[in-house]
Parts: C-alpha cells; sequence; structure tokens
C-alpha cells in the first residue's frame, strides 16, 4: 500500500468515525448502515445445530488439546469428554477428582477447538449444585453436558436409580441456568442389576425429555431398541458407538448422537504399553513404532495444521518476529 493511499484511507476512516461518534452510533454499525455485526454462534448453538438436522453425527472423545484438534482437523462435528478422560488425566479415580479439575480440563479443551463438545458430569449433584455447575461449564465454552440417573454411592458405586421427579427437578435447575448450552441426560435405569425393564426405563426417557432435555442417552438397550426409543421420547437419541459400529448403522436405528466414548484413549494407551514392554524386552521399539521414526506416522502437513502453525507464523510476522 502507497503511503498516499494509507494516508487517504485513515482520513476516510476517521469520518465515518467523527460522524458516528456525533450521531451517537458507534463506529462498527456507520460502517454497516447501522447494522450490528451478527454475534459468533456460541459452542451451545453449534450443538443445538447438529441436533436439530435429525442426522446421525459423530461425538468423539479426545482426551488432550491435540487430540481434539485431530478429530476437528479430520471433519468430524463434535467431541465428547467423558468422566474415564478426566480420570485418567489426573491419574485418580473420577470420583474423587473436583469440580475445577473437571472445569479445568473442558476449558483446556474447549477454548482450543472450533466444534463444540458434551460433558459429562456424572450425576452432577442436587438441582442447586447443577445450576452452579451449569453455569460454570457454559463459561468454559462447553457446547453440552448430560447427567446421569444413577444415585451415587460410597468409593464410587452405584446405589440404584434417582426418582424420576428428582430428576425432573435437576433438568430444570440446568435448564434454568445455562443461557444455549444444551442439556441432556443419559438414563441408566435398564442397565442396573436388578432395576427397570426397557419400557420403564424408556417411559423415564419420555419425562426427562418433556422437562426439556434436549437429547437422551440410554444404557443398557442396543441399537436395536433405539428407534422403538426415538418414538417414545420424540427428541433426538443418544448411543455410544463402538469399534464395529457405523454412521450408517446409526442412521437405521435412528440414532442422532453417535458417542465414540473411550476408543482413542483405549488405542492410545494400548500403543504406549506395547511401547514400553517392546522397550523393556528387546531394548527397542521397532515393532510398535512400524519401524518409522518419531513422528514419522503423522503427516507433517496435517501435524503442522493441527499445531496451527502458520497460524503462528503470520502472528509472529507481524511482531518482527522470525
Amino acid at each position: 500500500m502507497s503511503p498516499r493511499r494509507g494516508r487517504r484511507e485513515f482520513i476516510q476512516a476517521a469520518g465515518v468515525t467523527s460522524a458516528a461518534l456525533l450521531a451517537g452510533v458507534q463506529p462498527a454499525q456507520a460502517q454497516t448502515g447501522g447494522q450490528r455485526p451478527a454475534p459468533a454462534r456460541t459452542m451451545g448453538a453449534k450443538f443445538r445445530e447438529l441436533l436439530q438436522k435429525r442426522e446421525p453425527f459423530e461425538c468423539i472423545a479426545a482426551y488432550d488439546v491435540f487430540t481434539a484438534r485431530m478429530v476437528e482437523e479430520m471433519g468430524y462435528p463434535s467431541l465428547f469428554l467423558g468422566g474415564s478422560l478426566i480420570a485418567d488425566y489426573y491419574g485418580e479415580p473420577v470420583w474423587v477428582t473436583s469440580l475445577g479439575e473437571r472445569l479445568e480440563y473442558a476449558r483446556q479443551i474447549c477454548e482450543n477447538v472450533d466444534i463444540p463438545a458434551l460433558a459429562d458430569i456424572d450425576e452432577g449433584g442436587d438441582p442447586m449444585v447443577i445450576y452452579r455447575t451449569t453455569k460454570q461449564y457454559e463459561k468454559a465454552s462447553v457446547g453440552a453436558i448430560h447427567f446421569l440417573d444413577s444415585n451415587p454411592g460410597p468409593m464410587g458405586r452405584v446405589t440404584g436409580v434417582i426418582p424420576v421427579a428428582k430428576m425432573v427437578d435437576k433438568i430444570k435447575a440446568a435448564l434454568d441456568a445455562r443461557s444455549e448450552m444444551v442439556v441432556t441426560v443419559r438414563c441408566t435405569a435398564a442397565s442396573m442389576a436388578g432395576g427397570e425393564t426397557k419400557d420403564q426405563a424408556i417411559a423415564r426417557g419420555a419425562a426427562y425429555a418433556q422437562a426439556g432435555a434436549e437429547t437422551i442417552w440410554f444404557t443398557g438397550m442396543t441399537l436395536e431398541d433405539m428407534p422403538r426409543v426415538a418414538d417414545a421420547i420424540r427428541i433426538p437419541v443418544t448411543a455410544q458407538l463402538v469399534n464395529d459400529n457405523s454412521v450408517a448403522q446409526a442412521r437405521a436405528a435412528r440414532v442422532t448422537v453417535g458417542v465414540y466414548a473411550s476408543l482413542l484413549q483405549n488405542i492410545a494407551q494400548s500403543a504406549v504399553y506395547d511401547a514400553l514392554m517392546e522397550l523393556k524386552q528387546t531394548g527397542m521399539m521397532r515393532k510398535t513404532s512400524g519401524g518409522v521414526r518419531l513422528g514419522g506416522r503423522i503427516p507433517a502437513d496435517f501435524r503442522a495444521r493441527v499445531m496451527r502453525a502458520n497460524e503462528v507464523t503470520e502472528r509472529g510476522k507481524r511482531y518482527n518476529i522470525g
């Protein structure tokens, strides 16, 4: 840009700003004909948009920022932040991790990606605790939360199912607290030993949906059960998909949210275990590394995109670094 052109543009911009200030209008409004720029969509709005399409989508458990960005870079639309991921991150059973630790874990991931995450908050506490927790998770840029209807006991043991009326109160508390974040529930009644029948669990789910839950995950049921569930609750259905389930199967089962709960975590941990065992037994890692050097399995351009290397480089140029 020439000095003359830069000066002219500066004067024009100054004139727009001055006129806007005299008229009591913000500069951004003056430059857009009095229209404020559209606000950026929240993570809650992004997750809800996925739900409303009623097309199955993958919700993939990523255990840190790097793997979350890998999921995003591959084009998957959402993340799952499950309790087992948090437990492994801190190296403690999930039931001894604090709310602050869980929030920090979620924040580190959610603030560093552009796709929404569904966070598991276990049973979440009573309605007053749920209210406060919901606000904190939304501030941490989480797109959706879900809590369970199982009743926690000592040492993380489950002692039964929470009465429907109490769950309805918890759902209402979460809805009152959130701005745009999606509120979901996991119905565990059919998976409890000596618990409710599938029909009873489905009736529970219908009550949760009527209270305002936006999608429900039923445990203790198969994909074959899901069409009946979808007819009963009339909101999007969430289900866990395993290593041999496909999105096509989810579509046939009328499942909208397909959660891959801990596959990446298990694959990564197994690979590390195998590598360490090979090193211990042979003094090398030739088999587990596939004979390649460090980092050779991930294409360099893909790694650069995940690390946002170009963005960082351009920012450095702006400050005359590099």
